[in-house]
C-alpha cells in the first residue's frame, strides 16, 4: 500500500506498507487508485510549513507554495483535488467572533482549489476557487464529478459543475450567516453524496446534526 501524507500544507508520496511515515495528528483520509491513501496531518514536523514539497523517491516536489490544507480527494479518474486557504487565511482564535460569524471581511482572493492531474503528477493542472471562499474546509467529489467545498466562515456548503469552477450550481446554508434551522448551517464541517444525489452535511462546529437534502437542495 502507498501512503500519501498531505501534511497540512505538505505532500509527501510515501511509502510501503513496510515502511509506512509517521502520523501525528490525522484529519482527513481519502482512498486513490491501486490501493493508495491520503491522509491530511495537521501537526507533520515541517522547516518549510507553506510550501508543499518532498524530496527523492519518498516524495515529489511541487513548487507551491499554500497556505493551511484542509481537505484532499481522488477523484474517479485518479486525479488529485487539493483544498487549502492560501497563506493569507488563518483560521485561528479569533477567526470567528462570539456569535459565530467570520471577522474577514472579503473571500480569498487566491486560488483555492488545486487539481493533480494523476497521483505521480509532477505538476498543477488546473487552479480555481478565487474569491469565492471565506475559510474553505472541506472538498468532496461526488460520483457525478461535481465538486462540493463547505466552508465554515460562509457557513454554507457550495456544489460546482465539473466545467465551471467560477460559480456555485446550488448553494446551502445562507452566506456568512450562522444558524440552526434548515435553512442555516453554523461551521458546517463536510459533505457527503449519496449516488441518488442525496447530500448529507455534518452541521457540527456549533450544531450536533447531520442534515439530508435532496438532489436538488430540498431540506
Amino acid at each position: 500500500m502507498r501512503v500519501h501524507l498531505l501534511i497540512a500544507v505538505l505532500i509527501n508520496a510515501a511509502a510501503n506498507a513496510s515502511d509506512p511515515p509517521a502520523i501525528f495528528k490525522p484529519t482527513t483520509v481519502a482512498g486513490g487508485g491501486d490501493g493508495a491513501v491520503w491522509v491530511l496531518d495537521k501537526n507533520w514536523p515541517s522547516s518549510t510549513p507553506s510550501a508543499i514539497e518532498a524530496a527523492g523517491d519518498r516524495g515529489i516536489t511541487y513548487g507551491a507554495h499554500y497556505g493551511q490544507v484542509t481537505g484532499v480527494q481522488v477523484d474517479r479518474i485518479g486525479r488529485v483535488w487539493v483544498l487549502h486557504r492560501t497563506p493569507f487565511r488563518i483560521f485561528g482564535p479569533t477567526s470567528f467572533n462570539s456569535k459565530n460569524v467570520v471577522q474577514y471581511d472579503a473571500p480569498i482572493a487566491g486560488h483555492t482549489i488545486v487539481r493533480y492531474p494523476t497521483e505521480n503528477a509532477t505538476h498543477v493542472d488546473m487552479k480555481a476557487g478565487e474569491n469565492l471562499f471565506y475559510m474553505p474546509h472541506m472538498i468532496t467529489i461526488d460520483p457525478r464529478g461535481n465538486v462540493w467545498v463547505v466552508d465554515v466562515g460562509l457557513h454554507q456548503v457550495l456544489k460546482f459543475d465539473p466545467g465551471n469552477l467560477q460559480a456555485p450550481a446550488l448553494s446551502l446554508g445562507v452566506a456568512l450567516a450562522p444558524g440552526s434551522d434548515d435553512r442555516h448551517f453554523c461551521k458546517p464541517t463536510d459533505v457527503a453524496v449519496a449516488g441518488d444525489g442525496s447530500t448529507f452535511v455534518s452541521d457540527g462546529y456549533c450544531n450536533s446534526r447531520v442534515v439530508q437534502f435532496d438532489v436538488a437542495g430540498r431540506f
